[in-house]
């Protein structure tokens, strides 16, 4: 798939808010989200979604953005690509417990990223970064 379009940015005098997921973060090799990623079965359990729900298949999903939230362990916010197209952008949940548990971390939440309209970009490939870093702010949960 192309590059993704860069990172949602958070604007200047917007504080996070305590207890909500961080800002946005590109992957980087050796992260530890993508140990997590791998005891989840995430790309596993995308596939699987993309079958039941009816959206094509693809050929190999990348991730994108990852945000974290600390609670009693860790939630992870993924967003992945599964392509170019419009429908190729998914929201996953994963859920890794505090190490002492000695629970696997596990996918909570799977759900296609609503675009912003298709038309729109489609029409104007111009706009189609803009688009889908707006989509991506919103699914990452930094648009207000």
């Amino acid at each position: 798939p192309p590059p993704p379009p860069p990172p949602p940015q958070e604007s200047s005098g917007m504080g996070r808010m305590i207890g909500g997921f961080g800002g946005a973060r590109e992957p980087k090799q050796g992260d530890h989200v993508y140990e997590v990623m791998e005891k989840a079965s995430a790309t596993k359990r995308l596939l699987k979604y993309s079958e039941q729900e009816g959206h094509d298949m693809f050929v190999a999903s990348q991730l994108c953005y990852y945000t974290t939230q600390v609670v009693a362990g860790t939630n992870y916010k993924l967003v992945f690509s599964t392509g170019d197209g419009p429908n190729s952008l998914f929201d996953m949940v994963i859920y890794e417990p505090l190490p002492y548990t000695g629970e696997p971390p596990q996918v909570t939440s799977i759900k296609a990223a609503k675009a912003q309209p298709a038309q729109e970009a489609a029409s104007d490939p111009e706009t189609m970064p803009m688009t889908l870093s707006r989509s991506l702010s919103a699914l990452m949960g930094l648009a207000r």
